[in-house]
């Protein structure tokens, strides 16, 4: 009795041979089928890491020694392979719902919050639990500077939180430098990890670059151990999608920092508005009325005037009057501490206020930012002009609470400063 053989490409879903007709088990049940069903471990193998078409070979011996035999064999081929592929499919399709559900999650999480700091922890938590990783990291960019930090860190270490990523070939900066999915190492065939079981084990990480409007604010990073599985198609696919809604969520966050800033800060000089300033002042009267009388620390106020100012604009005009509030505004930042307080009061008139400062320190902070701006003016003014400002100080004495009063008395003071020339520094009790 001869034998005959069918190949072809045959596909083994990872069910096993439980998803068979049962034609098809009988056939497997042979000494030729047990060939085939003892194959299966490695057929799924390959079937896992993406190698789902696999050559094989039947051998079997007919009944019935006539073609039709052979015709039958060819159509359990067919059946096998419909079967297979879409058992494939299932599993694949299953993946990738689950997958995707564990984004939809992610996403409604980090939408949650508009505070910097909560967002990162949430973003790299949920990035570990919708792609499972021993390490999940965001690394930012500071707008100012274009440095990348780590924000935040999920792993067995949180040391490398605050820590600079320098421009070097690690995984973010290279996703953030080509702005795409990147992937470190690239998987290896089965021989080469083989051979690297005896060197220690290797990081598999992924790492995708994170926009909103075109811009890039940092990168997203996940990380495996090499004798874990190595990140799949789907995978990456996923978390390209959570970069989007982490894109976002930090684009939301950053939008609202800057609506925030815009609300207590004025637009022309950087100084903190009269807006801000009338909420620090209550919570100052209300912080000192609740403390008691010997524990009240001196507070002092420096009321400033730009002198002329109006003949200023009417000479030069409004946008050279604009860069001598602009100059006045940063030498104000420049010596005044995280202590004390500068904001624009109104027009060409700023306000200082200086806790635990005495008197004698409020005039001779007053001073020394009155001749800074006599100096500078006349150099970065384009023609030469000097422009002087006048001031005036005032303390708050242990029995007065309310900041508004001790406002009104430098205000007395910068009057008396006018009457006696302007460009110089005057008291008031």
């Amino acid at each position: 009795m001869s034998q005959r053989s069918v190949s072809g490409p045959v596909f083994i879903p990872a069910a096993g041979v439980a998803v068979l007709p049962r034609g098809l088990k009988r056939l497997l049940g042979t000494s030729d089928g047990q060939r085939l069903t003892a194959a299966l471990p490695r057929l799924r193998a390959a079937i896992a890491g993406g190698a789902v078409l696999v050559a094989a070979t039947i051998v079997f011996v007919p009944r019935v020694r006539d073609t039709m035999d052979l015709l039958a064999a060819a159509l359990l081929f067919g059946v096998v392979i419909e079967i297979a592929r879409l058992a494939v499919i299932h599993e694949r399709t299953a993946a990738r719902a689950t997958l995707y559900q564990r984004v939809a999650r992610f996403a409604g999480e980090v939408h949650q919050t508009l505070e910097p700091e909560e967002l990162a922890r949430t973003a790299v938590k949920a990035t570990r639990l919708a792609l499972p990783s021993e390490v999940a990291m965001l690394v930012t960019i500071d707008p100012a500077t274009g440095t990348q930090h780590v924000l935040a860190m999920e792993a067995q270490s949180s040391r490398s939180i605050g820590a600079s990523v320098l421009p070097d070939p690690r995984v973010a900066e290279r996703a953030i430098r080509e702005g795409r999915l990147v992937v470190e190492p690239t998987t290896e065939p089965d021989n080469v990890q083989r051979k690297r079981r005896s060197l220690p084990l290797q990081p598999l990480r992924a790492a995708v670059p994170i926009f909103h409007r075109d811009r890039v604010l940092g990168a997203l990073v996940v990380g495996r151990l090499s004798g874990s599985r190595a990140f799949d198609v789907v995978e990456l696919e996923c978390l390209a999608l959570i970069a989007v809604q982490l894109g976002q969520a930090l684009g939301n966050v950053q939008e609202h920092a800057l609506a925030v800033d815009a609300s207590v800060h004025d637009p022309l000089t950087g100084l903190y508005n009269r807006r801000h300033l009338h909420s620090a002042i209550e919570r100052m009267t209300g912080s000192r009325a609740d403390e008691g009388f010997e524990d009240r620390r001196p507070m002092a106020a420096i009321l400033f005037d730009l002198d002329h100012f109006g003949r200023y604009n009417k000479e030069h005009g409004h946008l050279n009057g604009d860069e001598i509030l602009r100059l006045f505004g940063r030498i104000l930042d420049g010596h005044v501490d995280t202590a004390g307080l500068a904001a624009r009061y109104g027009g060409e008139e700023f306000l200082v206020l200086l806790k635990g400062r005495d008197l004698p320190d409020a005039v001779a902070a007053a001073d020394a930012i009155r001749l800074a701006m006599s100096q500078q003016s006349a150099s970065e003014s384009g023609g030469g002009v000097r422009v002087t400002v006048s001031a005036g100080c005032a303390v708050m004495p242990p029995a007065m609470t309310n900041v508004t009063e001790l406002i009104a008395l430098a205000d007395e003071g910068l009057r008396r400063a006018k009457l006696a020339g302007r460009d110089r520094v005057a008291v008031a009790y």
